[in-house]
C-alpha cells in the first residue's frame, strides 16, 4: 500500500505503471530465486509480488485495452508466481509441518488467474445485485482470515473430526466471520469514512475560497 500510494502521489503510477511492474517482477524474481533476503522480501513483498502484479496488469488491460507489453508482463507474472509458489509451500512446512503438494499449488494458481481474467471478461454479462456486492465484500476479510486462522482451525479440528469435516467446517466458519465483518464493520466504516472525507474536502474548499477571496494587502 505504501509503495502504490507513493507511486500514485508522484504520478509514476499513471505514467510509468508498466515500468514499475517490470521492476517489481524483476526484484521479486531475483530475491526469491537467487538472493533470499528477508529484508527485501518484507520491503517489496517479493513472495507475493507476482500475484499483486498480475492483479494490477489485469486491471490495466481492462481499463486501457490490450497491449503487447502488458500481456507479456501478465504472462511473466503468472510464470514467476508458478515458480516461486514453493516459497509459500516452505512456509507451510515450517509453520504447520504439512504443505499442499506443488502440483496442486500450481493448479490452484492456474484456476485463480483464470477465474480473475474470466470475471473481468464477463463483467458485462453479470448484473450488479446484492449478491454480487456481498460476494465482493467478503473477499478482503476472507483474504485476511484464511492464511493463519484457517490453517490453525483445520489443524486443531482434524484429530477430532477428520480432515474433510475440519476443512468444510473451517470454510463455513470463515464465511460466517467474514460476512459479519463486512456487514457490521466494513459497511458502517465505509459510510463514516465517506462522510468524514466529504466534510474534510468541503471544509478545505471553503477555506481555499475564503483565502482567495481576501483582497491582497
Amino acid at each position: 500500500y505504501g509503495w502504490v500510494t507513493l507511486a500514485m502521489a508522484t504520478g509514476a503510477f499513471r505514467n510509468r505503471k508498466l515500468q514499475l511492474i517490470f521492476a517489481w517482477l524483476a526484484i521479486s524474481t531475483l530475491n526469491e530465486v537467487f538472493i533470499g533476503s528477508r529484508a527485501i522480501r518484507l520491503l517489496f513483498i517479493t513472495e507475493f509480488g507476482p500475484l499483486f502484479a498480475a492483479g494490477l496488469l489485469v486491471h490495466h488491460l481492462h481499463a486501457h485495452g490490450r497491449s503487447r507489453p502488458a500481456l507479456l508482463l501478465l504472462a511473466a507474472a503468472f510464470l514467476i508466481s508458478s515458480c516461486t509458489i514453493t516459497v509459500t509451500q516452505q512456509w507451510m512446512l515450517e509453520a504447520y509441518g504439512a504443505a499442499v503438494p506443488t502440483a496442486n499449488l500450481v493448479a490452484a494458481n492456474v484456476v485463480m488467474h483464470g477465474a480473475l481474467i474470466a470475471a473481468v471478461l464477463l463483467h458485462g454479462h453479470i448484473s450488479s445485485s446484492s449478491l454480487t456486492l456481498a460476494l465482493g465484500g467478503l473477499t478482503y476479510p476472507l483474504y485476511l482470515l484464511h492464511q493463519n486462522v484457517g490453517y490453525f482451525v483445520i489443524n486443531a479440528a482434524t484429530p477430532l473430526a477428520g480432515g474433510w469435516v475440519a476443512a468444510f467446517a473451517c470454510v463455513a466458519l470463515m464465511l460466517f466471520v467474514s460476512s459479519a465483518i463486512w456487514l457490521y464493520f466494513e459497511r458502517p466504516a465505509q459510510r463514516m469514512l465517506r462522510i468524514g472525507l466529504a466534510r474534510a474536502v468541503e471544509a478545505g474548499r471553503l477555506r481555499l475560497r475564503r483565502t482567495t477571496a481576501q483582497p491582497a494587502e
